[in-house]
């Protein structure tokens, strides 16, 4: 099993900083409550929804972990939109399901790592 996190990663190192894999750039389509989509590029996220319009922003990936069930990846929005809500965004894949990717948004980091099932802010997303 694979994981990679940062939490041995020493900060301030640009050089260290963790790459988003190419397989989660792409353009992602959500329903219902979480309709609109999510763009994620080697340098920018862009996540429109009815309840958080976060314009194109660079990002720091804070946390990757990869492993034969899937990945999880922690972005942190470094100059979010005014109306951008949700300046953390956790992106997982489930690598059985093929197209079951996730995202959830959080208002800080802190209420990402605490791995809660928040049903109502868990975006179901299929790519486009």
């Amino acid at each position: 099993m694979l994981l990679l996190t940062t939490a041995a990663r020493p900060c301030g190192a640009a050089a260290d900083r963790l790459r988003v894999p190419d397989y989660a750039h792409g353009n992602f389509k959500g329903s219902a409550h979480c309709y609109g989509m999510l763009t994620i590029t080697s340098r920018l996220i862009t996540w429109m929804t009815p309840f958080s319009f976060c314009r194109s922003s660079p990002y720091i990936v804070h946390d990757l972990q990869e492993s034969r069930s899937g990945t999880r990846i922690t972005f942190l929005l470094t100059h979010p939109s005014a109306k951008c809500f949700y300046p953390v965004l956790v992106l997982t894949h489930d690598r059985s399901a093929g197209i079951g990717w996730n995202v959830a948004p959080h208002r800080s980091l802190e209420n990402a790592g605490l791995d809660r099932d928040d049903v109502w802010a868990s975006c179901y997303l299929y790519r486009y």
